[in-house]
């Protein structure tokens, strides 16, 4: 069943943060029409913080003052965690799909075409340990019409309503970005879309397996992790990861890849360390965000009378699964 369609079933212990991630999308969209209709924008800060603040106390989230504006960008820290006390970190940048139908952006490759930006992610996400990917902003779904998921046509298409808070892997944007030659530059924000998953999705469960090109050399438990439904933090670790298994399986054939080892309180230590073309092992970039507890800093940060913040964070936000 598709991601397009109406709830499978499933136990439904999830639905109530998915009901209150999808009222705090209502409230971003309702607010930035508000906005453009008195000739304002609504930039990416404001609606996160209109997010979260719709989505409190399911919701837990502290932001930070930016010692280093424009250094290192809006870094805020997303943990997913669920009853069992396991969690699913991402170190994520917001982005706002910009322009009109036939003339759509989306600023990946800020500033200047450099990249800059996207490099700098990637390393706070390796300081923080965890995957890198963006929140994107697109609007109101009755507003981007000729936008168009892989298997419905707006505006009937469900996913796009729930599209207008999405998350899409830095992993994918970095590949959509590369494919995007001079004479495709206004596919990006098309394939920048595509390649997104709706944040009140990432809590669904994750019930389809994954057969990834790397899954004959996976360990058993990384096995039953891709190929059997997922719940919770893992679910959303899946529901991520998956996206970026799908463009790996549009590349070169996986050749004999050993395995990489981690230590630490990461759900899987063994992991397969193809690189593909992405530049870096995709299994551990991804699965090294999926940890058995919350680390202790963020219960730290996230009180009121919270510890000075690690320096280029902007904010770290907790999702009650």
């Amino acid at each position: 069943m598709s991601d397009c369609d109406a709830e499978a079933a499933a136990p439904d212990d999830w639905l109530d943060i998915a009901r209150v991630l999808a009222v705090a999308r209502s409230e971003v969209d309702t607010r930035s029409r508000r906005r453009e209709a008195q000739g304002h924008h609504a930039d990416e800060e404001l609606q996160t913080h209109w997010l979260c603040d719709a989505a409190w106390p399911r919701i837990e989230y502290a932001q930070f003052n930016r010692i280093e504006e424009g250094v290192v960008g809006a870094d805020w820290l997303w943990w997913f965690l669920d009853a069992g006390g396991e969690c699913f970190g991402i170190l994520i940048q917001a982005k706002k799909l910009r322009g009109r139908p036939g003339h759509r952006t989306i600023d990946l490759a800020y500033p200047d075409g450099t990249r800059g930006q996207m490099r700098r992610l990637f390393a706070a996400a390796n300081h923080f340990d965890v995957p890198a990917g963006y929140i994107l902003y697109c609007g109101d779904h009755r507003q981007r019409a000729d936008l168009a998921c892989v298997a419905h046509d707006p505006p009937t298409c469900p996913r796009s309503v729930r599209a207008s808070v999405s998350v899409l892997s830095a992993l994918a944007a970095s590949t959509v970005l590369s494919l995007a030659i001079d004479h495709q530059r206004g596919q990006l924000a098309i394939d920048a879309y595509r390649r997104s998953v709706p944040l009140e999705d990432m809590v669904r469960p994750a019930p389809h397996p994954v057969f990834d090109l790397n899954l004959r050399v996976a360990g058993p438990d990384l096995r039953e992790f891709l190929l059997q439904p997922q719940n919770g933090a893992r679910g959303v670790a899946k529901r991520f990861f998956t996206v970026i298994s799908e463009i790996r399986k549009g590349q070169f054939t996986a050749r004999h890849v050993e395995s990489l080892s981690r230590s630490g309180d990461a759900v899987f230590n063994e992991l397969p360390a193809d690189a593909g073309h992405f530049g870096l092992p995709y299994f551990d970039h991804v699965l090294r965000g999926l940890r058995r507890s919350l680390p202790d800093y963020v219960t730290r940060l996230i009180q009121p009378a919270a510890e000075p913040p690690p320096a280029g964070l902007d904010g770290i936000v907790v999702v009650h699964l």
